[in-house]
């Protein structure tokens, strides 16, 4: 499964909810032109959440098993435009452990993880 990995870019509503720092992984594959994004906050601080990568592989695991979760929105593609920005690739499966993540804007991706607050801190 391919899906982008995206920081929210203004104040939408979209992504009011979304703790900073968060992993975000969007679908845009589908062909009624919904856009369906999944995120990890790790609100409640879990040890093997502290970074961006695991929140993203998190996120991913919600989309590709389809686990029931309220981290999850569905917007219709202007929506996701004006509330997210792509920031890299999420490539391959989780469960067969060959999935690969892929930054494109590592500058702007450190800054949306240094934003990033656990809980437990």
């Amino acid at each position: 499964m391919n899906l982008s990995i995206v920081i929210p870019t203004n104040m939408h509503p979209a992504s009011a909810s979304i703790a900073k720092g968060s992993g975000i992984v969007a679908d845009l594959s589908r062909p009624d032109g919904i856009v369906v994004v999944w995120y990890e906050g790790n609100i409640y601080g879990a040890s093997n959440l502290h970074q961006l990568e695991e929140r993203i592989t998190c996120a991913a695991g919600r989309a590709q098993e389809s686990y029931p979760t309220v981290a999850k929105i569905a917007l219709s593609r202007q929506d996701y435009n004006d509330a997210f920005a792509e920031i890299g690739k999420f490539n391959g499966l989780i469960r067969k452990r060959t999935h690969e993540i892929v930054i494109k804007d590592t500058i702007i991706a450190q800054q949306w993880a240094d934003k990033y607050k656990a809980s437990s801190d």
